[in-house]
């Protein structure tokens, strides 16, 4: 992994923990919580993604993916390594287009 994607997992992990944090005293994802997963992490791909779109379609994702494998948020608060280390939450990263067109 590239020290930007290192750098980018740390700040999605470091902003699940502050988001998620609001949300101990329970254990589901409930609105609030995923709002707030969203909106934090649109701040954070908005600096990255080649668009607005783009952003959304990763934080879309990283929420979904994270919600199945994690259902219970407290597993978040107590292991956040856990979103760093994930190679299926990588998978919602866009992958740069190299291809030339015309």
């Amino acid at each position: 992994m590239s020290s930007v994607q290192t750098s980018i997992m740390k700040r999605l992990c470091f902003v699940a923990i502050c988001v998620l944090s609001l949300s101990a005293c329970k254990s589901t994802w409930d609105e609030e919580a995923k709002s707030l997963y969203t909106q934090s992490c649109m701040e954070d791909a908005n600096r990255w993604a080649a668009s607005p779109k783009e952003a959304k379609t990763y934080c879309d994702c990283m929420l979904e993916k994270v919600m199945t494998k994690y259902p219970d948020v407290n597993e978040i608060l107590e292991h956040p390594e856990k979103l760093m280390d994930d190679p299926e939450l990588r998978k919602c990263k866009p992958v740069a287009d190299t291809t030339q067109h015309p």
